[in-house]
């Protein structure tokens, strides 16, 4: 019975060691408290919306997100503990400044089975879930218990071994040889067009000349008039004794007696006479 009786209270040991703390039934004056405590440190803590989750993890850097529920009475307990860590993470930035902490409320959107919130809920078995990720890629559950303390030295270890990724940037290509500019030589000034009318239009005549300044006409100008008068005569006194002669020679064809020497007579004095006008007309020209 000795051995029963030390087994049994062994027993009943761990089962009070490992007895989870729902298991204790609050007043409502705790509850209450649990409540206020959670409302004011979430006043002081980042918050993310579940729609930034994605975006914010994305970045590089250690990124720690807490999510959570308000109707949930470990979350109550957690929050203040967890902004505890967030002052001391912000205050140091010498050793966390690679690190960023936000927590996420799920008071509703857990209920939405296609919410980031709901899935993590069910993959996590509860609230609160604390997940980490480092430069955009997931690390999973925080694991220890949800104390100040071992929260911080979580992320001490994290920080501390945190290599910034370096990124390959590829190698500069070679600067392009200088290109020297030659100056153009001036170009030559286009030569004004020529604008005829004007370059060739005569200098306008004065209105007030007076009628001596009429100018004679010269001997050239006389001598240019004669010729077509003599031409003219000359002309005249040819037509003049064909006429004559056809007169004669139709009176012969009709029967006429035509003297010849009345005609030749005639004749020479009618050519002697057109003779005659045509000198006084180049004497009158002359």
């Amino acid at each position: 019975m000795t051995r029963l009786h030390t087994l049994l209270l062994l027993i009943a040991a761990l089962l009070a060691l490992f007895t989870p703390l729902h298991a204790k039934k609050l007043t409502p004056e705790e509850k209450q408290h649990l409540k206020d405590e959670m409302h004011a440190a979430d006043k002081k803590i980042h918050f993310i919306k579940e729609s930034q989750v994605d975006v914010v993890t994305r970045e590089s850097g250690v990124k720690v997100v807490f999510f959570g529920a308000q109707w949930c009475r470990y979350t109550q307990a957690f929050t203040p503990k967890w902004l505890e860590v967030q002052q001391q993470v912000d205050e140091d930035q010498e050793r966390f400044g690679n690190v960023r902490m936000a927590k996420v409320d799920c008071t509703e959107t857990y209920k939405d089975p296609n919410s980031l919130c709901h899935k993590t809920y069910q993959k996590y078995e509860g609230f609160p879930t604390v997940l980490i990720w480092v430069d955009g890629t997931p690390k999973g559950e925080y694991p220890d218990e949800d104390e100040a303390p071992k929260l911080l030295n979580y992320i001490k270890s994290i920080a501390s071994s945190y290599r910034p990724k370096v990124e390959e940037k590829p190698a500069p290509a070679p600067a392009p040889a200088p290109v020297v500019e030659s100056k153009p030589e001036p170009a030559p000034q286009a030569k004004k067009p020529v604008n005829f009318k004007a370059e060739q239009a005569p200098q306008p005549v004065a209105d007030n000349v007076s009628s001596e300044s009429t100018a004679q006409p010269s001997e050239s100008d006389s001598s240019s008039t004669v010729a077509p008068i003599l031409v003219f005569i000359l002309v005249a006194g040819v037509v003049g004794l064909a006429v004559i002669k056809y007169r004669a020679a139709q009176s012969k064809k009709r029967g006429f007696p035509v003297s010849s020497s009345r005609y030749d007579g005639f004749s020479s004095h009618r050519e002697s006479l057109l003779l005659w006008d045509a000198g006084n007309a180049i004497d009158k020209v002359a």
